[in-house]
């Protein structure tokens, strides 16, 4: 489906790693998208999906299964995010198909990220050198989706703390001149329309009743 869609949108698509499954699916994959507005469109597929079918075996219930997609924003300089001081580096012989080279040689390489602990292991290239290249990329693709969420939640927080709570409803005094005279005619059922955090396809329609009331005096 997304490699469709890649198509469709003239993108470049490069698949790195394919875990094929005994029943002839796919079990994980990795796959390295570039071109125009890609990271921009694809970053709300994030997440879990729920995938229902007819399997092959049963055709006479609906199975139910969920699939798991992480979108990473590739850096341009990898240097820009991770560093070899911080980087721990350990090789080994890949296991599987691929002949003697991998077999005899330690192609295969894994990653450990010092301060945050995070590990990237890479096996899908034939010579160390490919699988180092990639592991760094993914390393740095994580690290840099860290601190793009890590900036998210200190955005939110800070418009949470000048909007408000959110809460469904709130008692608020404002005092002045003219106020009331200003502010009668906002009284009553407002519609809204938004595009939720969790749906960004489809713009949800809510309403919110605001009650003007005056102050008395005394």
């Amino acid at each position: 489906m997304y490699h469709n869609y890649a198509q469709f949108m003239k993108w470049k698509w490069t698949p790195y790693q394919m875990d094929a499954s005994p029943s002839g699916g796919i079990r994980s994959a990795v796959v390295f998208v570039r071109g125009i507005g890609v990271f921009r469109t694809l970053r709300y597929e994030a997440g879990v999906h729920r995938v229902q079918r007819f399997p092959v075996t049963d055709k006479t219930r609906m199975h139910t299964s969920t699939s798991v997609v992480a979108v990473l924003p590739e850096p341009e300089k990898i240097e820009a995010c991770v560093t070899p001081a911080d980087v721990k580096v350990e090789t080994m012989r890949a296991s599987g198909p691929g002949g003697q080279n991998v077999n005899q040689r330690s192609t295969a390489v894994r990653l450990t990220h010092r301060e945050t602990g995070v590990t990237v292991h890479c096996t899908d290239e034939r010579t160390q050198y490919s699988n180092m290249e990639i592991a760094y990329k993914r390393l740095a693709a994580i690290l840099l989706q860290r601190k793009l969420d890590e900036t998210q939640k200190q955005y939110s927080s800070s418009r949470k703390l000048r909007n408000g709570r959110g809460i469904r409803s709130a008692v608020v005094f404002v005092r002045g001149i003219g106020v009331f005279r200003t502010l009668r005619y906002e009284a009553g059922v407002h519609r809204v329309q938004r595009f939720p955090v969790t749906d960004k396809t489809r713009m949800h329609t809510s309403t919110s009743v605001v009650a003007v009331l005056p102050e008395p005096e005394k």
